[in-house]
């Protein structure tokens, strides 16, 4: 008999063995680790700006770039700000400035980029003769002020003297004066006599 109650106190212990474990297996997989995140910010302004002009210089001290607008507002969450009426310029190595307008616009964070909204205006002034003369616009456009880079998927129309070009969707590298139209492009061309 003596084997017998040793094989029964055996597999009481087994069992005791396995309920405990499986409890402790049980409260450690339902329960989620605790994950502490910082307190998410609300989408508030932290300062705002009115008429304010920002200009960005090169290492010789000359303008590069400047970026001006009726107001600012600032949000700290995403370190993003958005811009009523904003005018940026954008000044080239070959003398021209690309002038960019329209009704809004939202600085990225970092400043890396800015998206234009409403009546986007781009116009290329000075450092060529009057003839070569340009001006694009559309209702949307990302622009990256420091790669001197814009482009819209959205219509365009680009006027330059003796003729009007539409097109849906442009790539401009000011920098280098390259324009791409990537889609549905249609032209009139007039010759000017000089």
């Amino acid at each position: 008999m003596r084997v017998s109650s040793d094989k029964r106190l055996l597999v009481l212990l087994g069992i005791l063995f396995a309920t405990v474990v499986s409890g402790w297996l049980f409260r450690s997989t339902s329960e989620p680790p605790a994950i502490f995140l910082p307190p998410e910010l609300p989408h508030e302004p932290d300062y705002y700006l009115k008429n304010f002009v920002a200009t960005t210089m090169d290492v010789g001290g000359k303008p590069r770039r400047r970026l001006a607008a009726v107001s600012m507002v600032h949000f700290p969450d995403d370190d993003s700000a958005t811009l009523d009426r904003p005018r940026l310029q954008l000044f080239t190595e070959h003398g021209r400035t690309w002038e960019i307008t329209s009704t809004s616009g939202r600085v990225n964070a970092g400043g890396e980029s800015i998206d234009l909204q409403g009546e986007v205006r781009i116009s290329a002034v000075g450092g060529e003769p009057e003839s070569d003369r340009v001006e694009m616009l559309t209702s949307e456009m990302v622009v990256w002020p420091e790669r001197q880079y814009a482009e819209t998927e959205s219509a365009v129309t680009i006027k330059f003297v003796g003729g009007v070009v539409d097109a849906v969707g442009m790539h401009a590298d000011f920098k280098q004066r390259r324009l791409e139209l990537l889609a549905e492009v249609r032209g009139h061309y007039e010759p000017v006599d000089h």
